[in-house]
């Protein structure tokens, strides 16, 4: 799957999972989740994520106290939850600019449409050692 691809789908549009775009859509929602699994399992979850998840559990604490009567616990659950959030919807580098960084290292053309999954990953992992 070209990264290009794999960017829109992250996004939410799974009309690009398929590299034909005569895939339907219920097909599509059945084989992102395995495209998906098969990209944490070997690239693992980005930090970004992580944090979501440990600040979205902390708000859940706080909810729970505030359900079960502790009713001032609600504010600090908010503020989680807004942090958590904060993390998601920050803005990241473009996948276009990305891959022209990458073509700048490397000394040729990355293009999304064309560059795999694999493939840039694998560029970007150059990167980090180099």
């Amino acid at each position: 799957m070209p990264i290009g691809n794999f960017t829109k789908c992250l996004s939410g549009d799974l009309t690009y999972v398929s590299k034909t775009k005569f895939c339907s859509l219920g097909k599509a929602a059945t084989l992102w989740p395995k495209l998906f699994d098969q990209h944490i399992k070997a690239h693992g979850l980005p930090e970004s994520y992580v944090q979501y998840i440990d600040k979205m559990k902390k708000a859940l604490v706080f909810y729970d106290q505030a359900y079960n009567g502790k009713k001032w616990q609600i504010v600090r659950a908010k503020i989680y939850e807004a942090e958590a959030q904060n993390l998601l919807s920050g803005e990241g580098e473009k996948i276009e600019t990305t891959c022209a960084r990458i073509s700048k290292f490397i000394g040729f053309p990355v293009r999304s449409n064309e560059c795999t999954v694999v493939e840039f990953y694998n560029y970007v992992a150059l990167m980090e050692t180099s």
